[in-house]
């Protein structure tokens, strides 16, 4: 019997790890948080669709008696990423995070606060999607109107902060739940996006969807909020210690 191995999967680096994984002596079980990344992982990988906190992970670790947890969720979930260790420790279970490409890493840039995503923003070019909570949409008012989108809850106090800011109604993309990865680029491209903002280590429902979209576009993100400082491996790395633990040539 193969040993196994879980795989949070729910961005580019992930999915890309998981298509050399499979070629190796694993069963391997990717973990998406939607459907919708179901559709871009390779054949032979066991995908468990839907979103766990901590106990669920514990759970599922020693009912399918994983091997080893790798972590390749996007850094800006950090809470996320402490479920997944926290739980793994629990368990007993080998915890191993994959750490960013430079390539990703440099279209990701972090500002302490709003004022300051704002005056950065001042200073660049083309389309900005707004996907923050609606009290800090008027922070953005000094930027130039047609170059702003805001992605919001269709809720009286988030139309009153587009409206309060001057955003123009045809650049307010109202949805109840969150979109799915496809529809999340679909809006990149319809709008022509070259930023998207975002509050930083959100646990909203679809921010991995929208990080992942934004990765996959080469769309520059701004994040509001101070960047975790991370240990882990690089892909190369975890590639030659699982060939080790596996007794495979690196």
């Amino acid at each position: 019997m193969k040993p196994k191995l879980l795989l949070f999967a729910d961005n580019a680096e992930g999915r890309r790890l998981a298509e050399v994984l499979r070629t190796m002596p694993l069963e391997v079980t990717a973990c998406v948080a939607a459907g919708s990344s179901e559709t871009t992982l390779p054949q032979g990988v066991h995908i468990h669709t839907g979103s766990m906190d901590e106990p669920a992970i514990c759970h599922f670790l020693q009912q399918e008696h994983f091997g080893w947890v790798i972590d390749a969720t996007h850094p800006c979930t950090a809470d996320v990423t402490k479920e997944i260790r926290t739980a793994a420790r629990s368990s007993g279970v080998p915890y191993l995070r994959l750490l960013r490409t430079k390539s990703a890493s440099q279209r990701i840039r972090y500002v302490s606060n709003t004022e300051e995503a704002s005056d950065l923003l001042l200073c660049t070019e083309g389309n900005l999607l707004l996907s923050i909570c609606s009290d800090d949409i008027r922070r953005f008012a000094n930027l130039p109107r047609m170059r702003v989108f805001a992605h919001i809850q269709p809720t009286f106090a988030s139309l009153q902060a587009c409206e309060a800011a001057q955003i123009p109604r045809s650049h307010i993309i109202a949805a109840q739940s969150a979109l799915s990865r496809e529809a999340y680029a679909a809006l990149f491209r319809q709008f022509h996006i070259h930023w998207l903002i975002v509050r930083g280590n959100s646990q909203e429902s679809g921010f991995a969807e929208k990080m992942t979209a934004a990765e996959e576009a080469a769309v520059n993100v701004l994040v509001v909020g101070q960047p975790v400082q991370e240990s882990g491996y690089r892909y190369g790395e975890i590639l030659e210690l699982l060939a080790t633990e596996l007794g495979d040539n690196p």
